[in-house]
């Protein structure tokens, strides 16, 4: 009688290699990690540009002289640290002695400026009706200007740096690179008057800009010369433009600015009821631009190139080519770069008929996220981006992986029915997506809380039907955007299924929105305890047992130490009166200690109520 155990020397049954391993023999991750310590040391501790760049370059010499020796790393890594440090400083802090910012007052003052356009402009719809708003705003339109020229009593003056311009109204036929007069009213941004407020301040300044211009009306802005068709990103706004308007004649007002921000990146096309819906149902990530947009695109063009017979290295090409295409069309947001990296990787290494290292790939991604904007990793849709890959190939690919059949499971496997096969083939995919979906949920969600003080249970349960129906969107918007240049009738079976399912999309986000407990506001977790979080998490990941279930129970104890430290009640008598910037106006808040209640709040602004919502809600939960 032959033995239903498995030989011990067959490799399908030994157990798996720890993923750390992965990690050690990849050559870009010390330098990945080293890197980020430069960009968290000069972030927060400030350093030298002149030092970190001289620390860098010689240390790069001292790897390229010694590379055989063992100090090679080190030096590599110090080099790493060193280059990303002075980037990272040059970025924030390298401007020319005439850039607009050193100009920008404090008080908005008028000016008239001439400038480029940087960026594609985008047009904000205006806020739904409130009763509460006695004066509602209208339609509004951003964009960055490259500022050449200020007029001053002696002439027009020569200056430089980025302003944000913004127009109340609409700045139509107007696109990256064309040349234009404004009339405005010029000063530096708005920083933070409150803790725990959004810094606007320094949110412009990682994207080097340095001064806002606002403009009251549409005619203070006068185009003098066209200049769109002389650059990339001018034509990539002509097409983004045309692939708005396709997909607002073809669906309702509703769908269209839901499929303009799934297709094309264009959030300003959903209102911002709309959007916080999904921000708050814990489920935004589906609309954003990120990896799971590139992966359904590069699929879908894969399976077509099959369908074709296309030999699969001609095919990788034309992948590399729609990947990065698709993600300069969307704004080369950091998520979709990493996706894009990661991608052209796999076909490059298909095309070279090499292996790939997922670890290395990885950390490349990261590299080349770095070097476009330093500034990136320290944005939360950046950082959620990479978490996700992470917690995705190493975590649940791994934890959630069916193991090999022993002969008597495959004889048992054989001897079912199609039926039986099909239907727990399929059941097998729902779990698992739950499972993946609970997972990630999981890892995301302390970082959520730092960065938006929300916890959203329920976006587990939603994230598995969302990303399907989503993606079922994308390939039929995909395909109505092709065939609508063509003619009318072809798109129309493609427009149906992209209606049904972002309208499925909406009824299910606003259903579960109103479910109590769905979504929670909550203070923001120390950083401390942040950073003990994903370093133990980490370690549950990377190490095999029996250490990944001591991390594991490790994870445990230091969730429930977290939440009896932040749940400790106030014993103190005292009573608290909070006084809040928001502007044209004043909040107080009176807060009794010892009853940890409060008891009256006054708050008022001019412009919006939604913007004293924002600034209060964070005072009430972290005062």
């Amino acid at each position: 009688m032959s033995s239903s155990l498995p030989p011990p020397d067959d490799p399908r049954y030994r157990p798996p290699e720890p993923p750390w391993r992965e990690f050690a023999r990849a050559p870009l991750v010390p330098v990945a990690l080293a890197a980020t310590l430069g960009l968290i040391v000069d972030r927060y501790a400030g350093a030298s540009s002149f030092a970190a760049l001289s620390v860098g370059f010689a240390a790069l010499v001292a790897w390229l002289v010694g590379r055989s020796r063992p100090s090679a790393p080190m030096w590599l890594a110090i080099a790493a640290a060193g280059l990303a440090a002075a980037h990272h400083h040059n970025h924030l802090h390298s401007f020319e002695p005439n850039d607009i910012g050193y100009m920008a007052p404090d008080v908005p003052t008028l000016v008239r400026i001439r400038g480029t356009l940087d960026e594609e402009p985008m047009r904000y719809r205006p806020p739904k009706p409130n009763p509460l708003v006695t004066e509602p705003k209208g339609e509004t339109t951003a964009t960055v200007l490259a500022v050449s020229a200020v007029e001053t009593r002696d002439g027009w003056a020569p200056v430089s740096g980025r302003a944000r311009l913004t127009v109340e109204g609409q700045l139509d036929g107007l696109h990256h690179g064309d040349v234009l007069e404004v009339s405005g009213r010029l000063s530096k941004p708005s920083s933070a008057a409150n803790p725990g407020e959004r810094d606007f301040r320094a949110h412009l300044l990682d994207q080097r800009i340095t001064a806002t211009v606002r403009v009251e009306m549409s005619a203070g802005v006068t185009r003098l010369e066209e200049g769109w068709r002389g650059t990339l990103f001018g034509w990539l706004g002509v097409v983004r433009g045309w692939g708005t308007r396709s997909l607002q004649e073809s669906l309702p007002p509703d769908e269209s600015g839901l499929a303009a921000a799934l297709l094309l990146g264009d959030t300003a096309a959903l209102d911002r009821d709309g959007w916080d819906a999904y921000v708050r149902t814990g489920v935004v990530h589906v609309l954003a631009i990120s990896g799971q947009h590139l992966v359904v695109l590069a699929a879908f063009v894969w399976l077509i190139l099959l369908i074709f017979d296309v030999r699969r290295r001609h095919g990788a090409w034309l992948v590399i080519a729609v990947m990065i295409g698709y993600t300069l069309l969307t704004g080369a947001r950091p998520s979709a770069v990493r996706a894009t990296v990661m991608v052209c990787c796999v076909c490059l290494a298909i095309v070279l008929r090499r292996p790939v290292m997922a670890a290395n790939i990885f950390a490349l991604s990261w590299l080349v996220v770095l070097i476009l904007n330093p500034s990136d990793p320290f944005t939360a849709g950046c950082q959620l981006s990479f978490l996700s890959v992470f917690f995705l190939v190493w975590g649940a690919g791994r934890w959630l992986a069916p193991r090999p059949l022993t002969p008597v499971e495959q004889l048992i496997e054989e001897s079912r029915t199609t039926t039986v096969k099909l239907l727990r083939g399929l059941w097998r995919i729902v779990w698992v997506a739950f499972a993946i979906s609970a997972i990630l949920g999981s890892a995301n969600a302390p970082l959520i809380l730092a960065w938006q003080n929300l916890v959203s249970p329920v976006g587990i349960l939603l994230g598995p039907p969302l990303v399907l129906l989503t993606s079922i969107a994308l390939v039929a918007g995909f395909l109505l955007l092709l065939v609508s240049p063509l003619t009318g009738w072809l798109g129309w079976p493609f427009a149906k299924l992209t209606e049904g399912s972002l309208a499925g999309c909406e009824l299910l986000v606003h259903a579960v929105e109103q479910i109590p407990g769905s979504w929670i506001y909550s203070p923001a977790p120390a950083m401390w305890w942040l950073v003990g979080f994903y370093l133990i998490v980490a370690g549950s990941v990377l190490l095999g047992p029996p250490w990944s279930r001591r991390c594991l129970l490790a994870l445990a104890v230091w969730v429930f130490a977290g939440l009896a430290i932040s749940g400790q009640p106030r014993t103190s008598d005292e009573c608290r009166f909070t006084f809040l910037s928001i502007g044209h106006g004043c909040c107080v808040q009176k807060e009794t200690v010892l009853s940890n209640t409060t008891s009256s709040v006054e708050c008022w602004k001019w412009s919006s109520f939604n913007e004293t919502a924002s600034v209060l809600i964070p005072s009430v939960l972290d005062p």
